[in-house]
């Protein structure tokens, strides 16, 4: 069965810093029966930055504990022949320490999850329709190289 994400509605929230309002995103990637993975994303009101995310993957059933789950960061941009995608430290993408998950390196997570991070993202890109429509407009705005808003 082909991989699916379940897309609800973003929650709007106001930037502390600017006061433009952010999209935030929680979604869950499964196969039609377990969860696999799920994301977080916080999308700022304006294109033109790469798209952060946090990735967790392991037991993302409620009895599982952070020792049993596994948490990466990754950046996702526009370029003009496609996307990219690197994988970055948790801290760059502002995560500091995580109650639900064991944060990775961006060494660990290179070493440990590298082919899964890659098939997500572009399982993202693919069928995220508010993350696509975000990518597509920072081509026509410019990209940043700034990590988190």
């Amino acid at each position: 069965m082909p991989l699916e994400i379940d897309c609800e509605d973003p929650e709007v929230r106001i930037c502390s810093c600017c006061g433009h309002e952010n999209l935030s995103l929680f979604r869950t990637i499964h196969d039609g029966e377990n969860a696999l993975a799920v994301y977080l994303v916080t999308l700022p009101a304006h294109a033109g930055f790469p798209v952060v995310v946090l990735l967790t993957m392991g037991r993302l059933d409620d009895d599982a504990s952070p020792a049993e789950r596994f948490a990466m960061a990754f950046q996702i941009v526009s370029q003009s022949a496609g996307y990219g995608t690197m994988i970055i430290e948790p801290s760059d993408a502002g995560w500091g320490e995580s109650d639900f998950a064991t944060l990775l390196s961006r060494a660990e997570a290179r070493a440990r999850f590298s082919k899964e991070i890659f098939a997500f993202s572009d399982l993202i890109i693919a069928v995220d329709p508010v993350i696509r429509s975000y990518l597509d407009a920072s081509l026509t705005h410019g990209m940043s190289t700034v990590t988190r808003h």
